[in-house]
Order: structure tokens, then sequence, then C-alpha cells
């Protein structure tokens, strides 16, 4: 459930950023070349590390096994000393060796992509001002209650609402205070499952069936659930906004003709200082519908029966 911004959150967003990031400088290959190839060769350094204390550890091995054999006429000793000046000083050489043919790998495989970063991070710092003007104007729109700006801004956020089946909403704004929305609601067999997972004292987790009464009783929740998440979304994407109304309908077919009709499930008006206050880990939605001015025919069996459309149905669907 979105944050409603505060009134200096919406005036500083009426105000142009600077560029968040670093200055970038202007992309010439050649130098961006040879500054990634230092960087390659940088990280290969790192990555293969040569050891100096074994380096030299190993000559002075191998400079004293020669002293000592050649002075005491002992082959055996210089073959010794050799064997250990070898295992200590080839693997740190090799790993010297490997360095170039590594950051040359480094190189091949990752410029293309640093490059078309580089190009793209400055095309981006070039257009950041515009960018911002125009974001800072449009948020101007929004607080000055620009009717066309509103009903974008809670067009565009409503859209953006990701749900796990298929929801849509039509929105109108008449004036700069006050929004209607209506939602289709997903239908039951969308949206709650037959059967739910449940644990049991092996540790194992088990199908069940849910019963008529649990399913109803969930879909209820999670349509009243959906009313406040498209008015705290309505508040925060319209700063002028004081009051939204939502209706919603679930389409069924008619008895006997197969028609289907919008069968309206409830209707609400929240008020934004009300909806300020709701906190999505301990709201339940059911309780604020009944503590607000709404319309809903909830069952004690957790059905939602159909109530009469909405006097402002004509006005969100114009």
């Amino acid at each position: 459930m979105p944050a409603i911004p505060s009134e200096a959150d919406y005036a500083h967003a009426t105000r142009a950023a600077p560029w968040p990031h670093a200055t970038p400088s202007r992309p010439e290959e050649g130098p961006a070349r040879a500054a990634f190839q230092a960087e390659c060769e940088q990280r290969a350094n790192k990555e293969e590390t040569v050891s100096v204390p074994k380096v030299v550890m190993g000559l002075l091995v191998l400079a004293c096994s020669l002293s000592l054999g050649i002075g005491m006429g002992s082959l055996c000793t210089v073959i010794v000393g050799l064997i250990v000046s070898f295992i200590l000083v080839v693997p740190e050489l090799s790993n010297l060796r490997r360095r170039r043919p590594v950051a040359q790998m480094y190189f091949t495989q990752q410029w293309p992509l640093r490059w078309m970063e580089i190009q793209a991070n400055w095309t981006a710092y070039e257009a950041w001002p515009e960018q911002e003007r125009e974001r800072a104007a449009f948020a101007a729109r929004l607080v000055g209650g620009d009717l066309a700006a509103l009903a974008e801004s809670l067009e565009d956020s409503l859209a953006d609402l990701e749900f796990p089946f298929e929801a849509s909403c039509s929105v109108a704004i008449p004036e700069q205070y006050e929004a209607f929305v209506l939602l289709d609601l997903p239908e039951i067999e969308d949206a709650i499952a037959e059967e739910k997972q449940r644990a049991l004292k092996s540790g194992e987790v088990k199908e069940v069936r849910r019963t008529q009464k649990e399913r109803q009783a969930e879909y209820a929740s999670l349509a009243t659930g959906l009313a406040l998440w498209v008015a705290r979304t309505a508040f925060a994407a319209g700063p002028t906004l004081q009051r939204v109304h939502v209706a919603a309908y679930t389409q069924r077919r008619r008895p006997g003709t197969g028609e289907l009709i919008d069968d309206y499930v409830y209707e609400v008006c929240f008020e934004r200082t009300v909806a300020s206050r709701w906190r999505p880990d301990e709201v339940d939605p059911i309780e604020v519908l009944r503590s607000v001015p709404s319309r809903i025919d909830l069952r004690a069996d957790g059905q939602l029966k159909a109530i009469r459309a909405p006097e402002w149905e004509h006005v969100a669907n114009a």
C-alpha cells in the first residue's frame, strides 16, 4: 500500500533536481579504452597475486643449497635446493605471466558493454535537465489541481499496480478535490483457489480443500482490500484530492439469457485524512468500510451480495 506524500514532499517535487551522480566526461573512445584497460590490469593484478616473500625465500634456498652443495661437494644438497626453490618460485612467476592474458580477456569480454554504458550515461546526463524541467512542470500542474494532469497521474499509478489476477479501473476526476473509480474485480474462481496448503505436525505440507464459507470470506477481504489500495494510490498520485469514491463490481451472467451484467458489491467514499492513517500490516479492510460512508451487503457466510449501482456510475464511465 503506497504511502501518501506530505505537502513538503509535493512542494519539493515541483523543483528540478540536479544530476544525482558524478558528472560524466564526454565519451571519447580512445581515452575510455585506455582507462578501462588499466582497470582490467588492476583487477588481474589483484587476482593473480605474486608472493614476494615466497620468491625471496626460494632464491635464498637456492643460493644456500648451491653454496653448501659446492662447498661440501654434495650433489644431493644442490638438487634438494633446486626442488624447494622450484616449488616456491615457479607458481608465483606463473601468476605473474598470467596477468597480461587475464587482463586482456577481461577487456575483450567486457569492453563493448562498458562502452555502451559510458555512452548511455552521457546521453542520460545530457537529457536530464529537460526531463527534470518537464517532470517538475508536471508536478506543479498536479499541485495546482490541473484536472488533466491529475487524471493522467492517477491512471498511470493505477496501471502500475501489480496483482496476481486481472483487475481494471475506470477513473473520473470532475474537480480537483474528488475522484471516482470503478473497480472491475477478479472473479472468485480466479482469485481464491479451491485448495490451500496446511502444515502438519509431522512437518509435511498437505493440500486441503477450502470450504465455501472460507473462500467467500477470503474473497470479501481481498475485494475490500483492493478498495484501500486504490484509494491510497489515488491520494498519493493526486496531491489535491481530498475524497476518493470507489465502487467495485463483478461480471456475472444473467440467469436464462447468459448476458454479462455488472453486479456491484460495494460503494465507499474515503477521506484523505483517514486514508493517511492506515497501517498496511494492521488495517482490516472490511472494518474500514464499515467505519466510513459506504454501501456493502456482506452476509454472515462471507458472501458479497449485489447492491444497486452508484449514482455516479455514468461519471466514471464517461
